[in-house]
């Protein structure tokens, strides 16, 4: 409140503390009417929500076990080489880093479709 007087005596104008808690208080009021208590259960009471949460629990299901796969069939790409099984494995992961520039200019639906549908028939 303090500051509030500094400011508004260096504008030139009359600082009136009272007022000013009032309408401090009477917007906290209205802040803490329209909060209201947010719940995991909320999440499955629509529809929409309702899908969009298996879709997106599916999806990221999909990325883990396909990136698992990866990680372990990593072994069998040097023909027992580690160093050009290793050298593989990266060279594998490289088209990944641009999945992010994809998917920001293409979205998300498409090329996680096609992504996923070919690293399955892989």
């Amino acid at each position: 409140m303090a500051q509030l007087g500094v400011v508004a005596k260096i504008n030139g104008q009359d600082f009136q503390d009272d007022e000013v808690r009032k309408e401090l208080l009477k917007d906290k009021e209205a802040e803490s009417a329209i909060t209201q208590k947010v719940n995991l259960y909320q999440m499955f009471k629509t529809p929409n929500l309702r899908v969009n949460a298996f879709l997106v629990n599916i999806i990221c299901m999909m990325g883990f076990m396909c990136y698992y796969g990866h990680v372990q069939n990593t072994s069998n790409l040097g023909e027992g080489n580690v160093y050009k099984s290793y050298f593989l494995g990266a060279l594998v992961e490289i088209p990944c880093w641009s999945i992010p520039i994809i998917i920001a200019k293409l979205g998300r639906r498409w090329p996680l479709l096609f992504l996923f549908s070919t690293s399955g028939l892989a």
